[in-house]
């Protein structure tokens, strides 16, 4: 049945994230998921309640403190904007390629940065599936009723 989480009604789902070995040979990430609510619950932004809420993914290199700032700037990559989906019951498969344009945590996208786009696929330590929206991409989500994401499939090839 793959890894299921329920979406809180109170605080929130930030990313989900699983270790992972450098990503420099990889070619695409492809996953499977699935939302399930009943008419009626929203998913909801945490951060911003009036955006859309979407699920899109992201991989960190080792040794990232979170600042998003100097050197850790470009420690932090997310999927390209087609990839960005707004969070709705039903299931979906998504593939994204590592040669598409990816961003860093502060938007810099890896053609004006392709060093520190190769450095974080060659150092990498984490992948993750981020819940936010589409401008606070890992920023958190929550439900107003009942709500449960199942990831179903994830490989990266």
């Amino acid at each position: 049945g793959g890894v299921t989480l329920e979406f809180p009604q109170r605080g929130e789902i930030d990313p989900l994230t699983m270790p992972v070995s450098p990503l420099a040979k990889a070619k695409q990430i492809t996953f499977r998921y699935r939302v399930d609510a009943p008419r009626g619950a929203r998913l909801v932004s945490a951060q911003t309640p009036n955006q859309p809420a979407t699920v899109s993914l992201y991989f960190q290199r080792q040794g990232d403190n979170w600042s998003g700032r100097g050197r850790f700037a470009s420690y932090r990559w997310y999927s390209p904007a087609k990839a960005v989906i707004p969070l709705t019951p039903g299931e979906r498969t998504l593939t994204v390629r590592f040669d598409e344009t990816w961003t860093n945590v502060n938007g810099v996208p890896n053609s004006r940065d392709p060093q520190g786009y190769a450095s974080a696929l060659k150092n990498t330590g984490q992948i993750g599936i981020a819940f936010g929206t589409s401008s606070a991409r890992s920023h958190g989500v929550y439900s107003t009723g009942p709500a449960r994401f199942t990831l179903l499939e994830f490989s990266i090839t």
